[in-house]
């Protein structure tokens, strides 16, 4: 009777926990990813800011990250390299 109980938290339970840790960090990623973006569009309309090159530099990694999980996304890096120009 143990082993069906043991049996059936591996071949059930386990599968769905893994599902669910699956399925979190793509939504967790394409938050992040907007969140990216929000912080971009305000770096771009306060340009008179100090710091924004190591804080540039700190979302370039943090969307490297992301572009690994769930895909590149062109919009992003169109923000990205629109503020590295300016």
């Amino acid at each position: 009777m143990k082993t069906e109980k043991k049996k059936r938290i591996i071949t059930l339970i386990l599968p769905l926990v893994v599902l669910f840790l699956f399925i979190g960090l793509f939504v967790g990623s394409s938050i992040n990813r907007s969140l990216l973006r929000k912080e971009l569009t305000e770096m771009r309309e306060n340009t008179a800011k100090e710091g924004n090159a190591a804080r540039l530099s700190e979302i370039e990694k943090r969307n490297k990250t992301i572009d690994f999980i769930i895909g590149r996304d062109k919009e992003t890096e169109l923000l990205i390299k629109e503020l590295k120009k300016q």
